[in-house]
């Protein structure tokens, strides 16, 4: 299910970024459109980013499970390392 929503998060920024760089309308004033095409371009890129780390395997990047979860299953943790009574 994260897979699912980061890959459609990301495909909604590349789709915007396309709007953005290809949609400028002629109307607006030269530094704006240079704007729009620029936001657009790195849209594109982080949504391509965004595709491709939840399609792959990247579960290290995107998520870890807490240490008090380990804890709760009784595995050994390295908390007790930062801690001092």
């Amino acid at each position: 299910m994260q897979r699912l929503a980061g890959a459609l998060f990301g495909f909604a920024m590349a789709l915007f970024g396309a709007f953005l760089y290809f949609g400028a309308p002629a109307g607006l004033a030269a530094g704006v459109r240079e704007r729009a095409a620029g936001f657009g371009i790195t849209l594109m890129v982080v949504g391509a980013i965004a595709i491709a780390g939840s399609l792959g395997r990247a579960e290290r990047l995107w998520y870890r499970k807490p240490e008090r979860w380990r804890m709760l299953r009784g595995r050994p943790t390295g908390w007790r390392q930062w801690w001092r009574p």
